[in-house]
């Protein structure tokens, strides 16, 4: 039978910091593509406005359009705003890492999400290397 996959849990706070940044890149692009689609939504309403405007007195409309770009903007860049001062300390969690195969490591799994085998062969470690490297990093060693 195969082998049961384990839940690997980091308990290195700063591997999780590095982490994080991964976390608000995706709220980052799900907000854009909110963005997105309500950009052509308004683009669809403009198109079907007509000399006789509605007077329902109500937000409807462009008027909930525009609220809502103006919602996402202002989620936006305080998203942008985080991620830039995540990124910073993710920057300098990884300047203090002297070995530069755990800072390599450490920026391909925790930062940039890649998989363990596609971060092993892109290091040329044996899986015997790699683990040992994770290990340590993950003990803050």
């Amino acid at each position: 039978m195969a082998e049961a996959r384990r839940i690997r849990v980091v308990e290195n706070e700063n591997l999780k910091a590095l982490m994080k940044v991964r976390y608000l890149q995706a709220d980052i692009e799900s907000l854009e593509l909110r963005e997105l689609w309500e950009r052509e939504r308004m683009n669809r309403m403009t198109q079907q406005i007509t000399a006789c405007v509605g007077g329902s007195g109500g937000k409807g409309g462009m008027d909930e359009a525009f609220a809502a770009m103006a919602d996402i903007e202002q989620r936006h860049r305080l998203l942008v705003k985080s991620y830039t001062r995540q990124i910073a300390r993710a920057e300098r969690i990884l300047g203090e890492i002297r070995d530069p195969e755990k800072r390599s490591l450490a920026r391909l799994i925790y930062l940039d999400g890649v998989a363990d085998i596609r971060a092993r062969e892109r290091l040329g470690l044996s899986r015997g290397e790699f683990e040992r490297l994770r290990r340590e990093l993950e003990a803050g060693i």
